[in-house]
């Protein structure tokens, strides 16, 4: 058996063109696609205007049409994981899990294989279809005896790496507008009420020691508090400030559209319309995320 029937790439293995700046301190690498040429200065002379260009070009610098401390690297990543990762192609050894058959046992491959039909992405953000969504990036799904609630995957991405989650106690009642969980970023901390009064049957204890759990997994381990409504399942359903459905993907792709607004605003980066946000561009492009907390969460 040669080495192409052997060794097989995992379908979710992709590879993008990305551009960093040679001279910048940082290595802040942006996707190839996700730039319009005729808008950013690397591309155009207007990079003779770059405060960084003007630090680091020698006197004798040749004019050109682009930038010369502009590169450009081919980077894998995987379009599973919640969080994009890129990994230069010439690093990627030959039995990496990703570039062989191993790639069958990878948690993310495998949950997508058995419920490849329970979500979908809305401008690059992942949803579960059967979720409800609050207005604060709350998620509620029903469990045996109630429901379950989390932090939704655009809202784990607004908040950045979470460091602490204190949750409620468990065996009390939630009353709407009442603190109901509190998590602490690096970039301060989000206060989160839940709009319906409720028994806290069970909390989820690995989240408190481990807050990362909710921006690696938001849907599944990463899962906040069990809770049974005092009116039953029908105060969730509704509720106003509740969506489900083709409302919950229109609010959702708004909340996209209003991040995809403060990247063009406040950074100068012009996302492609249509186009999925780019996970990794929190880190980046240096987002204050103190900004993005304070916009989504006040």
């Amino acid at each position: 058996m040669d080495d192409k029937k052997r060794f097989e790439d995992c379908p979710f293995l992709k590879e993008k063109k990305v551009v960093y700046c040679k001279a910048y301190p940082l290595k802040k690498m942006l996707p190839l696609d996700r730039l319009f040429e005729d808008e950013n200065l690397c591309f155009n002379k207007s990079y003779r205007t770059c405060p960084i260009y003007q630090k680091h070009a020698p006197e004798t610098m040749t004019e050109m049409s682009i930038c010369y401390f502009l590169g450009t690297e081919n980077m894998l990543y995987c379009d599973l994981s919640p969080v994009k990762k890129y990994v230069p192609v010439y690093s990627l050894k030959l039995l990496n899990p990703c570039s062989s058959n191993a790639y069958r046992d990878c948690r993310y491959y495998k949950e997508f294989k058995e419920a490849d039909t329970d979500t979908e992405k809305v401008q690059g953000f992942i949803m579960e279809r059967e979720a409800y969504y609050c207005s604060n990036h709350l998620w509620i799904k029903r469990s045996f005896d109630g429901i379950k609630i989390g932090i939704d995957d655009f809202g784990q991405f607004i908040m950045g790496p979470i460091k602490e989650v204190l949750l409620p106690e468990k065996g009390r009642w939630n009353h709407p507008k009442n603190v109901f969980v509190t998590l602490k970023t690096d970039d301060g901390v989000v206060i989160l009420d839940f709009p319906v009064k409720g028994y806290i049957n069970n909390v989820n204890d690995a989240v408190s020691s481990n807050g990362t759990l909710i921006n690696l997994d938001p849907y599944g381990d990463g899962w906040l508090v069990e809770m049974v409504p005092y009116s039953g399942f029908k105060s969730i359903e509704n509720n106003e400030s509740i969506f489900y459905g083709e409302k919950a993907k229109a609010w959702l792709e708004q909340e996209a559209f209003k991040l995809r607004h403060f990247i063009e605003s406040e950074i100068g980066v012009t996302v492609a319309d249509g186009g999925e946000i780019w996970r990794g561009l929190r880190d980046a492009l240096g987002i204050k995320g103190n900004l993005l907390i304070k916009m989504f969460f006040s």
